[in-house]
């Protein structure tokens, strides 16, 4: 029964052509495989350098006219309760210098407050975003590692690529130091 089984386990031998045709389909099939992941990389490569630029560029620039417009519509809100509060002073002490100092300090200190929170809220964005960069960019070259052992030949492809990564991430890290090394802003001491 062991000499039947054995018997009914045996695969025919494929013959040189059919070997080699098989190999070739595998062949193939493998540097598609490789060609696709390899367009893969680079579009997303490209899109993470995209982005990186575009983040670089908008922090360059001064604030965009919507944020110039809530601050705005912020400051008048702030405005109508700050003129009621005007016009009780000047009614019950007339003209008084130093008061009208105390309003446009406590206008200002608002202004100032209202800034530092959005301001903070701002560099914790940006440094999530250099984490969230530094991520992808292991990521990417783990996967980039994993896939030059599928790839047969020369590793100098790799060890550039590796180079480049590794200064993105070096990049990156400064980025997050000069974040943690701004200044925190803090509310005026009249307020």
């Amino acid at each position: 029964m062991a000499k039947g089984k054995e018997e009914g386990d045996e695969k025919p031998e494929l013959s040189d052509a059919e070997r080699l045709q098989r190999m070739e389909t595998s062949v193939r099939f493998n540097k598609l495989l490789l060609i696709v992941l390899g367009a893969l990389c680079i579009i997303l490569l490209s899109a993470v350098i995209t982005g990186t630029i575009v983040i670089q560029q908008s922090l360059d620039k001064a604030p965009a006219p919507a944020e110039e417009e809530k601050l705005t519509d912020a400051a008048g809100e702030a405005a109508p309760s700050l003129r009621k509060r005007l016009a009780a002073i000047e009614a019950t002490q007339g003209t008084n210098a130093a008061r009208m100092d105390e309003i446009q300090k406590a206008t200002a200190s608002l202004q100032i407050i209202e800034r530092t929170g959005q301001v903070e809220k701002m560099l914790e964005i940006l440094r999530q975003q250099e984490r969230d960069y530094r991520d992808l960019m292991i990521n990417l070259k783990a996967g980039m590692h994993d896939l030059s052992r599928m790839v047969p030949g020369s590793r100098t492809w790799l060890e550039e690529y590796n180079e480049r990564i590794d200064r993105g991430l070096a990049n990156s890290r400064e980025r997050e130091k000069r974040l943690r090394e701004v200044p925190e802003i803090r509310e005026p001491a009249g307020a």
